[in-house]
């Protein structure tokens, strides 16, 4: 086999772009500030960070109670069936069916609307915590904007 054919890309020196601070520390513009411009971005970053890991912690807990969740009705079920094949008459069995059945389906709306609320209170923070930070921007960018224009 022959070697594979080098790519230029590959060669490039990517150091500047894993430190940020050297590429916008070259960037001179006068009046303008570079490190607040930085430090807004950075500030972005966190809030990105920040809203993904409360969105992984609730899928955490969303997986996890849906695996309780199928246990429990497992469980029931088990003695759902246990309990239709102990009744004595085809009536008592279909009473026991039915009064089961009410008791699983008022379960499972019950946890559908636990999850809807959780996902939609999940949904609001994240919502607010990129609407302050998308407020704090603007009033970050008319800070550099006054700087700029003062100088």
């Amino acid at each position: 086999m022959s070697n594979p054919a080098t790519n230029p890309i590959f060669e490039a020196d990517f150091s500047k772009l894993m430190n940020p601070s050297k590429i916008m520390g070259e960037f001179k513009m006068p009046g303008f500030d570079v490190n607040a411009l930085m430090d807004m971005q950075r500030k972005n970053v966190e809030m990105i960070t920040s809203v993904n890991q409360a969105a992984v912690e609730n899928w955490q807990s969303f997986v996890q109670r849906q695996v309780e969740l199928m246990q429990r009705v497992f469980e029931e079920t088990s003695s759902m069936v246990n309990s239709m094949i102990s009744a004595a008459t085809p009536q008592e069995k279909a009473v026991c069916q039915a009064e089961t059945s009410k008791k699983l389906t008022e379960q499972c709306m019950a946890n559908v609307r636990d999850t809807a609320e959780n996902f939609a209170k999940c949904n609001s923070q994240a919502m607010e915590t990129v609407s302050n930070r998308m407020s704090d921007n603007l009033v970050e960018l008319r800070g550099l904007t006054k700087t700029n224009l003062a100088a």
